[in-house]
């Protein structure tokens, strides 16, 4: 009964730390004041985008986010924001590493900021 107890309360400690940790937190790659990019994702679903790069600026709710397992998936959302073909479609899939509560994008890191 007691390996039983440890074996479920470990279980547990485990399920807390899926990918729906990032929700109402912002995570990015900052290399400087001059380029970076920056996700919050909000407890509505939308995916609040911040990216700079030299004079490339954009800032945008405009995405929103389903997370299933450690895959988190990022969509242009249907409003008249984007063109009629990006609407809905896969913007970015990224994977998140519980064990360092990171996001993970072909190579790239997003750190946990807030």
């Amino acid at each position: 009964l007691f390996f039983l107890s440890i074996f479920t309360l470990t279980g547990c400690e485990s399920a807390n730390k899926s990918a729906r940790a990032i929700i109402g937190h912002t995570y990015g790659i900052i290399e400087s004041s001059t380029s970076y990019m920056t996700i919050y994702f909000s407890k509505s679903g939308n995916a609040n985008v911040n990216f700079k790069n030299g004079s490339e600026s954009f800032i945008t709710s405009h995405f929103t986010y389903e997370i299933a397992g450690d895959d988190v998936e990022i969509y242009y959302d249907y409003s008249d924001y984007w063109i009629e073909t990006a609407k809905g479609e896969l913007w970015m899939h990224l994977t998140y590493y519980p064990e360092v509560d990171e996001l993970h994008c072909l190579g790239d890191v997003m750190s946990r900021i807030d």
